[in-house]
């Protein structure tokens, strides 16, 4: 699981063009809370919010009430094209502890407030109503740096459209791997790795849309157990748990099964605890196997 992240590490200074104001700001030599406050246009307690998001962002560094620049602040005082101040804030905005985390946990269509709330909740100390207001922070942060809008679903999707053929190509080169065939084939002959008392009923079996499944077994209480094999599943290999929640899906249509009568796991030599988290929150088993 991600590592605790410290509060003072998470932003609470909503517009990162006001970040370059402050900077521009400090470095003309203006660094008295009362004038950055009336130059900003912000009350002056929100003056300390954009010290530390420029600090968040690797832009300054600050020790107690001093505040010293670094070298990426001095490169970006000094653009002035747009599109590159755009990319540099774009790296400080992707490597800042808190939202490498995030983006770690989350595919990119995952992030929304919901999320970022129980992603904060849970690896933070940060409680109540604080947490929707640093969610908010970083959704506005993730906008302005993004090619799409985390609070807009059809910008989003669109975003997922064009990010899914990629996906797929790496997938497709994992499946169609040696690695892959004699993973497959080791646990259709020794069913056992996956779970005692396991019956296969085909290896590849094939729904009539084409799609086929790695593995379909019965088990001890004759449930129907989909299973898609992977290699190795990292945070953000979600091709394989989609293929499973589709398995049983279709499953449940296909022999006019309920819920509790059909299984789908996603097996792998090795899964991400990330990814294991996931699965279960849309019902879907996991199980890490040694290949015999």
């Amino acid at each position: 699981m991600p590592p605790r992240i410290s509060t003072r590490d998470i932003p609470q200074a909503n517009s990162l063009s006001l970040v370059g104001d402050f900077l521009a700001l400090t470095d003309a030599g203006i660094t008295d809370k009362a004038s950055l406050a009336k130059q900003m246009g912000i009350d002056p307690r929100q003056v300390d919010y954009y010290k530390h998001a420029a600090r968040i962002l690797g832009l300054v560094l600050v020790t107690g009430r001093s505040v010293s620049i670094t070298d990426d602040r001095h490169v970006y005082l000094k653009i002035r094209r747009p599109a590159e101040k755009l990319g540099l804030l774009r790296r400080a905005v992707r490597n800042a502890e808190a939202i490498r985390l995030l983006l770690h946990a989350f595919t990119d269509a995952e992030i929304n407030k919901p999320n970022i709330c129980r992603f904060l909740s849970k690896n933070s100390g940060l409680t109540g109503s604080t947490v929707g207001r640093r969610a908010d922070t970083i959704v506005a942060w993730l906008k302005r740096v993004s090619e799409f809008d985390p609070e807009n679903f059809h910008s989003l999707s669109i975003h997922a459209h064009a990010q899914a053929p990629s996906a797929y190509l790496q997938y497709r080169a994992s499946e169609e791997g040696e690695e892959h065939l004699r993973l497959r084939e080791s646990l259709a002959h020794n069913p056992g790795l996956v779970e005692e008392g396991l019956a296969l009923v085909r290896e590849e079996y094939q729904f009539p849309t084409h799609d086929r499944a790695d593995l379909l077994f019965l088990d001890s209480r004759s449930r129907f157990l989909a299973v898609e094999v992977e290699v190795d599943v990292g945070p953000q290999d979600v091709v394989g748990l989609l293929q499973a929640v589709k398995y049983r899906a279709m499953i449940m249509v296909q022999f006019g099964r309920e819920p509790t009568e059909v299984r789908a796991m996603l097996v792998a030599r090795r899964i991400d605890p990330i990814m294991c988290e996931r699965a279960k929150r849309y019902g879907i088993e996991t199980r890490e196997v040694s290949q015999t």
